[in-house]
C-alpha cells in the first residue's frame, strides 16, 4: 500500500510517496524543521532510503551425533544373515527359578486374603410358630428357658420344634427362623454355632445329611437346668 506525504514549508513543499514506514521515517527526521516558526529550512540534498532491518538467518539443521557418527562404508561387507531357527528344534527349558511368559498366563489368580463370605439361609415360610391351647409359642416358650448363650438358644428352639412341636426332619434353616421369630440376632454362621453345641456341651447332634436333633443330654439341660437359678 503506498502512502504519501505533502509538506508546504512556506510554499516549499516537500512530496514524499512510498510504504507508510518509508514516509514514517522521513517525517521523524524532518519533524524538528516543521517546529521553527519562520525560518525555512532546506532540504537535504539526497534523502537515503533506510536499510531494512536484518532479521537472524534461520538456524541451520544440525545432524545429531548418532546421525553423523554413521557412515557406510562402499567396501564394508554387508553383515552376516541371521541364524534360522528350525520349526523342528525344540526350545530350551527355561532357567531354573525363572517362570516363563507362558507359565505366568497360566497360572491361576491368587486368592483373596479377605474375609470369608457370610453364609445365607433361607426362612422356612410354612413353619408355624405360634401358640395354641396345646402348646405354647416359641416366643413364650423361649422367655420361659431364658437362654443366655447362643448355644443354649440353638438347643431351646430345637427342643422346642422337636419335642413339643413334634417337627421331623429338622435343619439348619429351622433354626435360622426361629431366630428371625424371637428377634434375636443370629450368628453369623449357624453351622459353626451349631458345631460348637454338639461338640463342645454333647447337647445336640448333626447327621452327615444335615439334621440336627437334641441328644438325651440336650433334653435333661432343657428340662432341669433351665432357666438358671439365680443364687
Amino acid at each position: 500500500m503506498t502512502t504519501k506525504l505533502k509538506i508546504d514549508l512556506n510554499e516549499g513543499i516537500l512530496e514524499v510517496e512510498g510504504s507508510e514506514t518509508f514516509v514514517k521515517m522521513i517525517y521523524n527526521d524532518f519533524k524538528l524543521y516543521f517546529t521553527q516558526d519562520t525560518k525555512i529550512v532546506p532540504l537535504p540534498k539526497q534523502i537515503t532510503k533506510p536499510t531494512p532491518i536484518q532479521t537472524s538467518a534461520p538456524r541451520a539443521k544440525v545432524k545429531s551425533k548418532a546421525a553423523s557418527n554413521i557412515q557406510v562404508k562402499a567396501n564394508d561387507s554387508p553383515p552376516p544373515p541371521l541364524p534360522t531357527v528350525d520349526s523342528k528344534t525344540e526350545t530350551p527349558d527355561p532357567i531354573e527359578g525363572e517362570d516363563s511368559v507362558e507359565s505366568k498366563s497360566k497360572s491361576k489368580p491368587a486368592k483373596s486374603k479377605g474375609v470369608d463370605s457370610i453364609p445365607s439361609y433361607d426362612l422356612v415360610n410354612d413353619l408355624n410358630l405360634a401358640g395354641s391351647k396345646n402348646y405354647p409359642s416359641l416366643v413364650e416358650f423361649t422367655d420361659s428357658k431364658f437362654p443366655i448363650t447362643n448355644e443354649e438358644r440353638n438347643l431351646v428352639f430345637l427342643y422346642y420344634l422337636q419335642d413339643i412341636r413334634k417337627i421331623d426332619n429338622i435343619n439348619i434353616n429351622h433354626i435360622y427362623t426361629c431366630y428371625k421369630a424371637v428377634h434375636i440376632r443370629a450368628p453369623l454362621s449357624i453351622e459353626n454355632s451349631l458345631q460348637t453345641t454338639a461338640q463342645q456341651y454333647g447337647w445336640i447332634d448333626i447327621s452327615k445329611n444335615g439334621k440336627v436333633h437334641v441328644t438325651t443330654k440336650g433334653v435333661e439341660y432343657v428340662e432341669r437346668q433351665l432357666p438358671k437359678k439365680v443364687k
